[in-house]
């Protein structure tokens, strides 16, 4: 069983993170396909010859849970890369937007 745990972080750690998570992602996919191959050898020898049906569904399984892993690690990097967006959009907004006012003291120079 999985559960997601939520991570708050700096703005200026993303990158690093990022980098840790995708370098995981590289070495899972790495894994899978090397994996791939003698897997799906096994497959069809089980298939074609009535061999071990059993292992080879283990092994397709097991794959399947392996991607699924590589594909919620995934979901998570755009999720981050989602709410940098969106801050660095509002650091945008905020920038080119004009000073607001504060009540009482607009046109205090004016008062000549």
């Amino acid at each position: 069983m999985k559960l997601k745990v939520a991570e708050t972080m700096d703005v200026e750690e993303i990158p690093q993170k990022l980098a840790e998570m995708m370098e995981q992602i590289k070495t899972s996919v790495v894994t899978e396909l090397t994996l791939c191959e003698p897997v799906a050898s096994a497959i069809v020898a089980a298939a074609a010859q009535g061999g071990d049906l059993a292992g080879a569904r283990a092994h397709v399984l097991s794959m399947r849970s392996n991607l699924y892993n590589i594909d919620v690690k995934l979901e998570d990097i755009a999720m981050i890369l989602g709410g940098l967006e969106k801050i660095l959009e509002e650091q945008a907004a905020a920038a080119s937007s004009p000073l607001t006012a504060i009540p009482g003291l607009e046109n205090e120079s004016d008062d000549s």
